[in-house]
C-alpha cells in the first residue's frame, strides 16, 4: 500500500525478476536472486489477486485448484490458517458444497467479519 508513483509496481517487478536492477542487488540469503533458478526462486512467492474467481465446483475442488489427491487434512489446515475452517464446515455439505455462480456473489456467507469470496484469494497462496 502506498500512494500512486511510490514504486510499488517497480519493487514487485524487481523482486519477481521481471525487471533488472540498474544498480545494487537484490539478495535472498547471501546470494543475488539472479543466481537462483526461477523455479526455485518463485517457490518462495505467492500471488493474491484483488479479484477472486470461484469455479462451479465444490469448496474442496476450488481450494485444490487442479491439484489431484490433496488430502482433506491439508485443505482443512489451509482453511484454518485463513480463518475459514468453521465457515466451510458449517456449509450444507461442508467441503463438498458446490459453489454455484450465484452462491459466489452471496453476501450472506461470512467468516470472522469477512466474506467467503474475499478470503478465497488467501487460500490459494498455499
Amino acid at each position: 500500500m502506498g500512494p500512486s508513483g511510490s514504486g510499488k509496481s517497480t519493487l514487485a517487478g524487481l523482486l519477481l525478476r521481471f525487471l533488472q536492477t540498474t544498480g545494487g542487488a537484490i539478495r535472498l540469503g547471501d546470494r543475488c536472486v539472479e543466481e537462483y533458478s526461477l523455479a526455485f526462486y518463485y517457490s518462495y512467492f505467492g500471488y493474491v489477486s484483488q479479484k477472486t474467481t470461484l469455479f462451479n465446483l465444490s469448496v474442496r475442488e476450488n481450494i485444490a485448484m487442479g491439484w489431484t489427491a490433496v488430502p482433506l487434512e491439508r485443505i482443512q489446515e489451509v482453511c484454518g490458517t485463513v480463518r475459514l475452517r468453521e465457515t466451510v464446515e458449517n456449509l450444507p455439505q461442508g467441503y463438498e458444497t458446490l459453489l454455484a455462480k450465484r452462491a459466489c456473489s452471496c453476501r450472506a456467507v461470512r467468516c470472522s467479519g469477512s466474506h467467503l469470496p474475499e478470503r478465497w484469494s488467501e487460500i490459494r497462496r498455499f
